[in-house]
């Protein structure tokens, strides 16, 4: 599967250039694998190959590391900056635990501790706010891939 994905955003990028050759191109990697809890053994891993590989195709990547909720909204809010009003191709990459409720989905930071429900949008990422600060730099293309585990943390063992 991870393969598939790194071809498919490999085909994008190949297709974009030929294009475009002097398009600007900015992904945020985001790797979260020390859950207290419940740690993942590849996301950091899966993260690094996909950073190495968007640098490859002439991204400009920003890379966050078992980061926390304000880690990762603060990189949202960088990202958004650094995109705005260059038309550029921006792109989410996200390995880690992930999570919907409410029909939206969520990345879960490493220091998150969800015990009920009403704490999943107060402490986690809502991707729809990545998507909302992408559209609002006027990206002509926005990327969004979630490699993520998804589970419901408040079923009963």
């Amino acid at each position: 599967m991870r393969l598939k994905c790194l071809s498919v955003v490999a085909g994008l990028c190949f297709s974009a250039s030929a294009q475009a050759p002097l398009d600007v191109r900015m992904a945020l990697v985001i790797g979260n694998s020390a859950y207290p809890s419940s740690p993942l053994a590849n996301s950091i891993n899966d993260a690094r190959a996909m950073g190495d590989t968007l640098r490859g195709l002439g991204f400009t990547v920003m890379e966050l590391r078992d980061a926390n909720k304000e880690q990762m909204s603060e990189a949202v809010a960088r990202m958004r900056e650094a995109l705005r009003g260059k038309q550029a191709v921006g792109m989410l990459y996200y390995a880690g635990h992930g999570m919907q409720l409410d029909w939206r989905n969520y990345m879960v930071p490493v220091n998150a501790r969800l015990t009920k429900a009403s704490d999943v949008p107060v402490q986690t990422v809502d991707v729809n706010s990545v998507i909302d600060a992408f559209k609002s730099a006027g990206n002509r293309m926005n990327i969004v891939v979630l490699d993520a585990c998804r589970d419901n943390p408040f079923r009963a063992d």
